[in-house]
């Protein structure tokens, strides 16, 4: 991210990963000021402040925003192996990512065919245990009914299918398709989510991601900034392409 003041405005661009390419031009405040700041929360966050005065100098103030980094992702058309090849996904490669409060790290990708959603998750974690696991969360972009899948580094270890914010019914773990192996440095996991489960729409689907790691020592629980569990309208847009 580049910030910088034009005519007593902060202003900002998003860059590529390189560092060498910088996007549209934003603003963040309403206010004319100076002084401003920007501080990296987490990998998804940033805290900006400026300072603001009136046109006689004699009011001074300060703005504060926290910024969320609230991107979609497309779901490529095509049906994967289901053998968690990265072959298979080489020209699909948008991706989520989850990672900030412990060591361990998830990147989400996802494409879909007539019958199913695929999830391919690329957890790095240099212990793994049978406590890490993610919890994938898919609704259509409207809202309910969602699906939770919990899955574990060997399994499927719980399906549940909501229809509101109160109402839980588990499904049989064997309608999900779970494929996983250990790679360098973690581990990689392929999941096939029946469009039936939760009335796929033809366009978009919401996705959520939490990522539960166990080195020994207790589970920390991560997700995607800004995101919440029982609010789908907050987690991250896919594009059904």
């Amino acid at each position: 991210m580049l910030t910088y003041h034009w005519a007593s405005t902060m202003r900002y661009r998003l860059g590529n990963s390189t560092a060498k390419s910088f996007y549209t031009e934003n603003t963040v405040f309403p206010s004319a000021g100076m002084w401003g700041s920007c501080e990296m929360i987490s990998s998804h966050c940033v805290s900006m402040a400026i300072g603001t005065n009136n046109a006689n100098h004699s009011d001074w103030g300060l703005e504060v925003a926290r910024m969320y980094l609230n991107h979609r992702i497309d779901a490529k058309r095509m049906t994967p192996s289901m053998t968690c090849s990265l072959a298979d996904w080489k020209n699909n490669t948008d991706a989520l990512f989850v990672g900030s409060d412990s060591q361990a790290q998830v990147s989400v990708r996802a494409a879909h065919d007539d019958g199913y959603v695929y999830l391919l998750a690329e957890r790095l974690d240099d212990v793994l245990t049978d406590g890490d696991e993610c919890v994938f969360y898919i609704a259509g972009d409207a809202g309910y009914p969602s699906v939770s899948v919990r899955a574990g580094l060997r399994s499927v270890l719980e399906v549940i299918v909501n229809s509101s914010v109160s109402s839980r019914t588990a499904a049989d773990v064997s309608s999900v398709k779970y494929s996983s192996v250990t790679a360098a440095g973690g581990q990689i996991t392929e999941l096939a989510i029946p469009k039936w489960l939760f009335s796929c729409p033809e366009d978009a689907v919401r996705v959520n991601v939490v990522l539960r790691n166990n080195d020994g020592d207790g589970t920390i629980e991560d997700t995607m900034s800004g995101t919440s569990v029982s609010q789908i309208a907050t987690w991250k847009k896919v594009v059904l392409k």
